[in-house]
């Protein structure tokens, strides 16, 4: 993750249940790192004071929920489609379902995924 970033959106929104990732910090990177952990319940009572805001996020979790299908496994894309069982099941172990907001890039150009 870069500066400013986040992971986990899905599991604070209430769309999953459970946290599909690790996270490791690399010491050697010799920048301080911040972890910081807001649960559904923590966010659901900051928001009791901002009305516009829980709005906002009452129609993101509604909009997303029940998560669509993962399309590896179950409801598989075309693009996979025809892959040898065990590269799919390899594929779903590292995918993360990630929620992405109007501006918010997706890749870019020459960053390693």
């Amino acid at each position: 993750l870069d500066e400013g970033q986040g992971i986990g959106e899905m599991l604070v929104l209430g769309i999953q249940n459970c946290w599909p990732v690790g996270i490791r910090v690399d010491p050697d990177l010799g920048e301080p790192a911040s972890i910081v952990k807001v649960t559904k319940d923590a966010l659901d009572e900051a928001l009791e004071r901002f009305s516009e805001e829980k709005a906002v996020f009452g129609a993101i979790r509604s909009s997303n929920f029940p998560p669509p299908a993962d399309g590896i496994l179950s409801n598989t894309w075309e693009l996979f489609k025809g892959l040898k069982d065990k590269t799919l099941q390899d594929m779903d172990s590292c995918a993360v379902d990630r929620l992405f907001f109007p501006g918010e890039k997706l890749l870019e150009q020459g960053e390693s995924c």
